[in-house]
């Protein structure tokens, strides 16, 4: 093998490892997103002007107990709510569960939270 060889392979594989560790190295149950893990982001209504987003873990859905969410900040305030684990079954097998947040700067949101084919 020559120093071209060499180099091409080792690029290669230094390629490769984070697709494989992304593979297998789903998340935990917690609702810090780790980008390496497989999930999906959900976004509110827009209320009054504004909407926010949670990322749900694929891991999550199959959790078996409740998942707390906290929103994105993107109006200088957050929302959250809890998934509990049969929400969170009906997500998991393709239904829909509607939910309200919690209030914050004196409204709430709601979510029609689904899983988006082809993932997880």
């Amino acid at each position: 093998m020559n120093r071209r060889e060499f180099l091409v392979r080792i690029g290669g594989t230094l390629v490769a490892v984070p697709v494989v560790l992304q593979a297998i190295g789903c998340g935990d149950d917690s609702t810090s997103p780790n980008p390496a893990s497989p999930h999906f982001d959900s976004t509110s209504d827009s209320v009054p002007g504004h909407s926010h987003n949670v990322t749900i873990l694929c891991t999550q859905l199959t959790s078996a107990g409740a998942v707390h969410y906290t929103s994105t900040t993107n109006a200088g305030h957050s929302h959250s709510f809890d998934l509990s684990a049969a929400q969170l079954t009906t997500v998991n097998t393709g239904g829909t569960v509607n939910i309200t947040s919690s209030s914050a700067s004196g409204h709430t949101h709601q979510w029609f939270i689904t899983k988006p084919g082809g993932v997880c």
